[in-house]
């Protein structure tokens, strides 16, 4: 049986990867194409498919079969592939124990397996495959979530309120479509105006908006779907549940400065380059001094990254402006909205400098510090009860935490290494298919 479902997870395998599913550019369809051939596939195993394209490139497919308690995730769009690529990545190669290609590991491997266990399996299940993971906004899961029949059993202790000019989106408390024909609601991050206030005055507390889902019920003219409260994210975790992993949160700082040339004296204190450079220094020094003290567990630190840094525009000329983009991954026990709040605060001259936020997501588990041991055990206990081998937390991000902010139980499992993930020449051990597969077909007999 072994070897029958390793040959038919690889021809699975081959197929998904050879869909070009890269995100950017996302061009990905409900009605061809990868979404085609599950449709099919799924339907040919007894499941009633319902697929949701909700534009740009993001589709979900939900299949369901009898009445599962259970529902699997799986995001089937990629990377685009890295440069060091030596051969097509859309064509999977089997070679020694491992199977390569764009997406193999992150995370096609698990949906190729889910595919072949539900072919020899007739018991109940649920499947949800979704295309915009890697877009880093999540519309596919938080639309699928709006459409569900959630009532949020997660709830975050009453903060101060902020300060007025502070918009703390994204926010998740109205994600339902409309009425048939109107206009989609912009489910992108909001950007919001969280710049510190003066000088010596303390930060503004900032309530965690990304873990509230206090609205998620559909309207009525919305498409319903099944309740599930246990849900299995597939994430490469190399066969083990992984039951907690950070939050993230992304910002623009925009710095100003006064114009002039090189030579003037002020040029030190008037560069916006320089400003940057200085918030850059003591937010870079904070980040070090996380990673020492603050969490007891196994993640701590801010985990803080300066993606880009801009501005200027010649050596003999003060900068009147300079932008830094950066991101950071605080452990469970810290909001992501408060993470970057200290870093905010650190800024030398509150007047100079504008932050944005991005990009809001929610730790798993999700709810807050007050909820973290209650939800540690409630996936600890679907873990065992589904025969799944724990694993250590990990750095990541995942939208098992947007389930999570739901109120489901949850947890990520899958084939794979996320140190293969993104890679030239990504593989998933054939081993781990095999293995997974095997939970797999345990789990839906």
């Amino acid at each position: 049986m072994t070897e029958a479902t390793l040959r038919r997870t690889l021809e699975h395998l081959g197929r998904l990867v050879a869909f070009d599913t890269r995100n950017p550019p996302r061009a990905i369809a409900g009605d061809a194409g990868l979404f085609a051939y599950l449709r099919d596939m799924l339907q040919g195993s007894g499941l009633a498919c319902d697929t949701v394209d909700l534009g740009d490139g993001c589709v979900y497919l939900l299949a369901v079969r009898g009445a599962p308690q259970v529902l699997f995730n799986v995001h089937v769009d990629t990377v685009p592939a890295d440069p060091g690529w030596t051969a097509d990545p859309h064509v999977l190669r089997v070679a020694g124990d491992r199977a390569i290609g764009l997406g193999a590991c992150d995370i096609k491997g698990a949906a190729a397996c889910l595919l072949s266990v539900l072919e020899t399996t007739t018991g109940p299940a649920a499947v949800l495959f979704s295309s915009d993971e890697e877009a880093g906004s999540s519309r596919c899961i938080r639309e699928f979530l709006a459409r569900s029949d959630l009532s949020p059993r997660t709830s975050e202790p009453a903060a101060a309120a902020p300060p007025a000019h502070a918009d703390l989106s994204p926010r998740t408390s109205d994600l339902s479509p409309g009425p048939a024909g109107a206009a989609r609601p912009d489910l992108s991050p909001r950007s919001s105006d969280l710049s510190p206030g003066p000088a010596g005055a303390a930060p503004p507390v900032f309530a965690d908006l990304s873990t509230r889902t206090s609205d998620l019920s559909p309207r009525t003219s919305a498409p319903r779907h099944p309740t599930f409260r246990s849900v299995v994210v597939g994430e490469p975790t190399r066969c083990r549940a992984v039951l907690e992993h950070r939050g993230i949160g992304t910002a623009t700082a925009a710095f100003s400065g006064t114009g002039g040339h090189a030579s003037a004296a002020r040029a030190l204190r008037d560069s916006a380059v320089h400003e940057a450079v200085r918030w850059a220094s003591l937010a870079l020094a904070r980040a070090g001094e996380s990673e020492a003290a603050g969490s007891t567990g196994p993640l701590r630190g801010l985990r803080l990254n300066l993606g880009a840094v801009e501005g200027g525009l010649k050596a003999n000329m003060i900068a009147s402006a300079a932008t830094v983009r950066f991101g950071v991954r605080p452990p469970p026990d810290l909001p992501p909205a408060a993470a970057l709040a200290e870093l905010f605060a650190l800024a030398p001259d509150p007047e100079r400098v504008r932050f944005t936020p991005g990009f809001l997501a929610p730790p798993l588990p999700a709810g807050g510090p007050g909820r973290l041991a209650d939800a540690r055990a409630a996936a600890a206990a679907l873990a065992e009860r589904l025969g799944l081998p724990p694993g250590d937390p990990v750095d990541f991000w995942t939208e098992a935490a947007l389930f999570s902010a739901a109120g489901c139980d949850v947890l990520v499992y899958g084939p794979g290494s996320i140190d293969q993930a993104h890679t030239a020449g990504e593989y998933v051990p054939l081993a781990d298919l095999v293995e997974a597969a095997t939970r797999y077909r345990a789990i839906l007999s």
